[in-house]
C-alpha cells in the first residue's frame, strides 16, 4: 500500500507541471492521467475532484475520472457554486463534449489541454480563459464565446481542427498566440469590440474570411496582431477591387468598407493574403505605368524613386503617430498608407525602412536588382545599374530632407534649399558611390552598411538575396549628374551613356532638336535641366527618343468616304506653334490653310471625293523664330 500511494502521488506531480514546461512528447502522451491533488475533495457520483473555499463561496474542479465523454459541468457543490474549472483538471481526457454551467467564471491554465473536445460553448459568465486553456485540442472544431471574455495565451494554440471560432461580445483583450496554428480555421467572428495582443491570429493558414467591426483593433500601434494568414475578405466582401485608369489599365483599389479595419490591424501585419496581392499588383501597375521598355535600367530606377517620392511623405509625429509604429517599417507601409490616408488622395506616410523596402520592391518588378542597406538607424539602396552598383536614399531625396546628429540620434525633417524648391523632387542622393554617399551622409553614415532584408516579408523583397560586401565596396562611382537631376550631364539621347562615348548621337540630339524645343543659344546644362520634362514625354508617347524623331512628324493617311481624317505632330517644346499647308494641285503651289485646327497639332480633314490625293504639310516655330517643316503626307479615300 505504501509503495502504491508513492506512485499516485508521483504521478500527480507529474501532471502538476504546466504545458509550457513539459517536454511536446510527453504533452502528447495518452498515458497521462489527472489524478486529484492531496487535499481535494471528491470523487463526486459524476467524477468530479474539486476544492471549496468557503470564505468566498467558490468551488474549483480540480480533476475527473468519470466515464462520460459528454461532461455537464455543475452549477453547484456541497452548496457552492462552481465558479473555477481548474488547472488541468480535464487535461488529456477523452471528454467529447462539455456543457460549462453560468456559474463559471475562470477557465484555468491547460484545463481542457490535449482533450478529445470535438466543440465548445463559453457561457456569458466566463471572464477569462487562462493560457493553454484548450491548447492543443485536436479534434476541437468550433468555439463560441458569448460574453466579455478574456483570452488568455495560447488559448486554442494547435487547434487544428478547429474551423470556426466566435466572439459574440465584446473581447477585453485576445493575448499572444491565441489561435496560434488553427490551420483549419476558415471563420473568425468577431461581433463586439476586441482588443487584439501580439500575434494572437498567426499561422492560420485557411483563414481567408475574418469578421469584424471598426472597434476591434490592435493593443497599441506597434503591434502585429495578425500574422500569416490567407485572408482575403472582411465581413465577407473582398478587401480588394480593381479599377481602370484613363488608359484603361487595371490598378488594385481598397473596398472603403474595410478602410477602418486595415488601418486598425493590418497595416501592421505581414503575409497577410489581401494585402501582399495588392502590393503585388500595385507594383506591378506602377511599374507598367511609370516605367517602358525603350528606358534604360538608370531611367526605370529615376521614374520608379520618382513615383516614391511623389506618393509618400515622411513620417510626421503628429496627431498620435510616432515613428516607431510598425505601420511604418513593413514592407506594405508605403502602398497601404498611399492608398489609405485621409489627409490627401495618394500621399501616405512611412519612415526610412518603408522608403527602402518600397523602393527595394519596385525595383525588383522591374527586374533591376536592389539591397537594403542599413547603418546607423538609417536604411537606403544599392542598385546595380548594366553591371555597376551604385547607392540611391529615396528618403533623403524626398523634398523634406532628413539629417542625423550626434546631440539628437533620432531623423528629423529640416528646408534644405540647396538644391532649389524644396517641395520638387530632387537627385542628391540617387546613384551614387559609397565614397561619395559617405560625404553627404555625413555623420549619418558610420562607414558600416551591410545588406537587411526580411524572409518573412513580400516575395519581391526576397527577388535578390545574394548581396556580399564586395558590391557595396565596388560600389566606387557616381552619375554624373553636377546640376542633381538624375540624368547623366550631356546625355542628351537618354541612352544612359556619358557624353563622350556616344558623341555624334548626343550632339545630334542636342543641336538638331533640343535646342529647337527649348531655345537656340541654350547651355548644355540648361537643356540637361529639362531632361525631366523631356522624360515625361517621351513616357507620355511610350517611346524613346530616337524612335520619337522618327515619328514625331504626320504620316500619310487612308480613310473611307465619309470618315474624318487625322494628321499629327507630336513635338514638345516651349511656346511652339504650328501651321498647316495644303499643296492646290490646279495652281501648282503650297497655301496656307484657314480651317479651325490649321494652327494646331493636329489637323482633321473630312474624307471625301473631294479631297482624296491632297497633299499636307507643317511648319512648326519655335520661340525664338526658328522653324521646322514636315514632309508632305497624303489622304487617301478608299
Amino acid at each position: 500500500m505504501k509503495h502504491k500511494r508513492m506512485l499516485s502521488l508521483l504521478m500527480a506531480a507529474v501532471t502538476g507541471i504546466s504545458a509550457a514546461a513539459v517536454p511536446a512528447i510527453m504533452q502528447a502522451s495518452p498515458c497521462l492521467t489527472a489524478f486529484a491533488a492531496e487535499g481535494d475533495l471528491g470523487p463526486t457520483a459524476d467524477g468530479f475532484y474539486y476544492t471549496v473555499d468557503a470564505e468566498n463561496q467558490a468551488v474549483t474542479i480540480t480533476g475527473y475520472s468519470g466515464s462520460s465523454t459528454a461532461v455537464v459541468i455543475p452549477s453547484a457543490i456541497d452548496g457552492y457554486p462552481v465558479k473555477v474549472i481548474g488547472k488541468e483538471a480535464f487535461m488529456n481526457k477523452p471528454i467529447t463534449a462539455v456543457t460549462i454551467s453560468d456559474t463559471v467564471e475562470i477557465i484555468d491554465e491547460s484545463a481542457f489541454e490535449a482533450s478529445s473536445l470535438e466543440s465548445v460553448i463559453i457561457p456569458p459568465n466566463v471572464k477569462e480563459l487562462v493560457k493553454f486553456a484548450f491548447v492543443r485540442c485536436r479534434q476541437l472544431t468550433a468555439a463560441e464565446i458569448q460574453g466579455k471574455t478574456k483570452i488568455g495565451p495560447s488559448t486554442f494554440n494547435g487547434c487544428t481542427a478547429m474551423t470556426e471560432a466566435k466572439m459574440l461580445d465584446d473581447i477585453p483583450y485576445v493575448s499572444a498566440w491565441a489561435f496560434n496554428g488553427c490551420t483549419s480555421l476558415t471563420t473568425l467572428e468577431f461581433h463586439g469590440a476586441a482588443v487584439l495582443g501580439h500575434y494572437c491570429i498567426y499561422g492560420c493558414t485557411s483563414l481567408e474570411d475574418i469578421m469584424l467591426n471598426d472597434n476591434v483593433r490592435s493593443e497599441h500601434n506597434g503591434m502585429l496582431p495578425i500574422h500569416d494568414c490567407p485572408i482575403q475578405k472582411i465581413n465577407g466582401e473582398p478587401v480588394l477591387q480593381h479599377a481602370a485608369d484613363s488608359n484603361g489599365i487595371s490598378y488594385p483599389v481598397i473596398n472603403p468598407a474595410a478602410e477602418t479595419a486595415i488601418r486598425n490591424l493590418f497595416c501592421r501585419s505581414l503575409n497577410i493574403g489581401f494585402v501582399e496581392t495588392y502590393c503585388s499588383e500595385l507594383c506591378t501597375y506602377i511599374v507598367q505605368t511609370e516605367t517602358d521598355d525603350w528606358m534604360t535600367p538608370a531611367l526605370k530606377a529615376r521614374r520608379l524613386h520618382d513615383w516614391i517620392i511623389r506618393h509618400c511623405e515622411y513620417e510626421d509625429n503628429e496627431n498620435g503617430e510616432w515613428l516607431g509604429d510598425y505601420e511604418n517599417h513593413v514592407a506594405s507601409s508605403v502602398f497601404l498608407s498611399y492608398a489609405l490616408n485621409e489627409r490627401g488622395e495618394g500621399i501616405g506616410e512611412s519612415v526610412c525602412e518603408g522608403y527602402s523596402k518600397a523602393y527595394t520592391m519596385l525595383l525588383a518588378e522591374a527586374g533591376i536588382e536592389s539591397y537594403m542597406l542599413y547603418t546607423n538607424d538609417h536604411e537606403w539602396n544599392l542598385v546595380n545599374i548594366d553591371g555597376e552598383y551604385y547607392q540611391v536614399d529615396v528618403t533623403w531625396d524626398d523634398p523634406v530632407i532628413l539629417t542625423w546628429s550626434a546631440e539628437n540620434p533620432v531623423l528629423h525633417p529640416i528646408e534644405d534649399n540647396t538644391y532649389g524648391n524644396i517641395y520638387s523632387t530632387n537627385y542628391k542622393y540617387f546613384l551614387k558611390c559609397d565614397e561619395d554617399m559617405k560625404a553627404l551622409h555625413g555623420e549619418g553614415y558610420d562607414g558600416r552598411a551591410f545588406d537587411r532584408y526580411s524572409t518573412d516579408e513580400h516575395e519581391l523583397l526576397r527577388r535578390y538575396t545574394d548581396y556580399s560586401a564586395d558590391k557595396l565596396t565596388s560600389c566606387v562611382q557616381s552619375f554624373l549628374d553636377e546640376n542633381h537631376d538624375g540624368i547623366l550631364d550631356y546625355d542628351f539621347d537618354l541612352d544612359g551613356k556619358f557624353f563622350n562615348h556616344d558623341f555624334a548621337d548626343d550632339l545630334n540630339a542636342y543641336q538638331g532638336f533640343l535646342q529647337f524645343a527649348y531655345g537656340v543659344g541654350k547651355t548644355t546644362v540648361e537643356i540637361n535641366d529639362r531632361m525631366d520634362e523631356v522624360l515625361y514625354n517621351l513616357h507620355a508617347l511610350h517611346m524613346g527618343y530616337w524612335d520619337y524623331l522618327n515619328t514625331m512628324a504626320p504620316q500619310s493617311v487612308t480613310a473611307a468616304n465619309g470618315e474624318t481624317a487625322e494628321f499629327k505632330i507630336t513635338m514638345f517644346g516651349d511656346n511652339l506653334t504650328y501651321q498647316w499647308y495644303m499643296y492646290n494641285q490646279s495652281a501648282g503651289r503650297w497655301e496656307i490653310m484657314e480651317c479651325a485646327d490649321s494652327i494646331e497639332p493636329t489637323l482633321h480633314i473630312s474624307a471625301n471625293a473631294y479631297t482624296n490625293g491632297n497633299q499636307y504639310m507643317c511648319y512648326v516655330w519655335n520661340q525664338d523664330g526658328y522653324y521646322i517643316y514636315s514632309n508632305p503626307v497624303t489622304l487617301t479615300v478608299v
